[in-house]
């Protein structure tokens, strides 16, 4: 099976132990995978990201839509843990909420 870069889609044979094409710097991946793999994404788009995701109830939207956004698959994956995170957390919160009510109410 034939390798080639995500960028300029230069051929690599299966053999050779290349990661980066030295032409662009783009991931060298295998061929049938070609189509999963969306750009990649900059520091800047992540920070963005972030900064949305931070926004009260416009992140969670956010978060859904992205979540279920199939062309970007880097995004949909971490949109997709970050609403596991924020789900665990929630309960956490709700957890210690009614730990620190029923240690005041004792008192």
């Amino acid at each position: 099976m034939k390798k080639i870069c995500i960028n300029c889609s230069k051929e690599y044979n299966e053999d050779e132990n290349v990661f980066f094409c030295p032409d662009d710097g783009g991931y060298i991946i295998p061929e049938n995978l070609k189509g999963d793999i969306s750009k990649v994404v900059s520091v800047k788009d992540w920070i963005i990201n972030l900064l949305i995701l931070s926004i009260p109830v416009v992140g969670l939207i956010f978060a859904v839509i992205w979540a279920n956004d199939d062309k970007n698959i880097l995004r949909k994956n971490w949109a997709s843990a970050m609403l596991i995170y924020m789900g665990i957390l929630f309960l956490f919160s709700i957890f210690m909420s009614a730990v620190l009510f029923s240690i005041f109410i004792k008192l």
